[in-house]
């Protein structure tokens, strides 16, 4: 346990987690890329969904849809990943200690599941 407090407190001391936190701009603008990434994941998800359901582009076959979908799905969760790691480096001891940032990874271990 020690060593994991050690290594997050060396992020935490580090010239960039700095930045990230004083910074007028660097943490807005990581945070906009962040949602902005996740709110790709959700719209290319909720397509297939709708169109699985029949909702949408029913003369496009399942599977049409799911090889169109899906690489955009991956790199808007790869990039919401990036910028969320990014946003981690200005508090690691923070959410370290957040019992709600431990489920939040678990629901995003699930996603990256289904998407697979």
């Amino acid at each position: 346990m020690e060593s994991i407090v050690a290594f997050l407190e060396s992020i935490n001391d580090s010239s960039f987690a700095e930045t990230v936190r004083v910074s007028v701009w660097v943490f807005p603008f990581i945070e906009t890329m962040h949602v902005l990434a996740i709110v790709l994941v959700m719209g290319a998800i909720a397509r297939l969904d709708l169109r699985i359901l029949g909702l949408v582009s029913t003369n496009r076959r399942v599977t049409e849809m799911s090889h169109e979908m899906l690489p955009w799905t991956w790199i808007a969760f790869a990039v919401a990943a990036v910028f969320g790691t990014l946003m981690w480096t200005s508090k690691p001891i923070v959410y370290f200690q957040m019992a709600f940032f431990d489920v939040k990874l678990a629901i995003i271990a699930l996603a990256g599941i289904n998407m697979l």
